[in-house]
């Protein structure tokens, strides 16, 4: 049988997170890298691709943008991911944001990231993102290297 055949849609998603997440890492600078992950997270029909796109254009240039719109919508899965994504910045320029913007009613998982960023934000440390990004782009793979001993997952 061939296995691409057999790959459910479910596993054929997460082929793709895992491949964007990569592509941001590794493509950080080059424009085609950045045009397939913005196109991602901006139109995607998969709201789980969308995330992991925003996540991964963190580690880019010229997002700002695209970050803020995304806070400012109403998917609280994407505004954690863009949450998420400020943070890894480690730009204290989002403090600011973070703390005036409307998360009143919202997810626990959106509150959690915003509280983790901020703490990213003002220590420096990544630790703190590890879970509310595990848990909003559904990341089960230990990022020791990343995140240090709290590891995600």
């Amino acid at each position: 049988m061939n296995s691409t055949a057999s790959r459910s849609p479910d596993s054929a998603i997460r082929s793709r997170e895992n491949l964007l997440r990569a592509l941001g890492t590794t493509g950080a600078g080059d424009k085609r890298a950045r045009r397939t992950l913005l196109e991602a997270a901006r139109s995607d029909e998969q709201e789980l691709l969308r995330i992991n796109a925003l996540v991964a254009l963190a580690r880019g240039a010229d997002v700002d943008e695209l970050l803020r719109a995304t806070l400012a919508g109403t998917g609280d899965g994407e505004r954690a991911a863009a949450v998420c994504a400020m943070a890894l910045t480690r730009d204290p320029a989002w403090i600011d944001v973070l703390e005036k913007a409307d998360i009143d009613g919202a997810a626990a998982d959106l509150a959690l990231a915003r509280e983790a960023a901020l703490r990213v934000l003002r220590e420096g440390d990544l630790a703190p993102l590890a879970r509310p990004l595990g848990s909003v782009a559904r990341d089960e793979i230990p990022r020791r290297r990343f995140f240090g001993g709290a590891g995600g997952g």
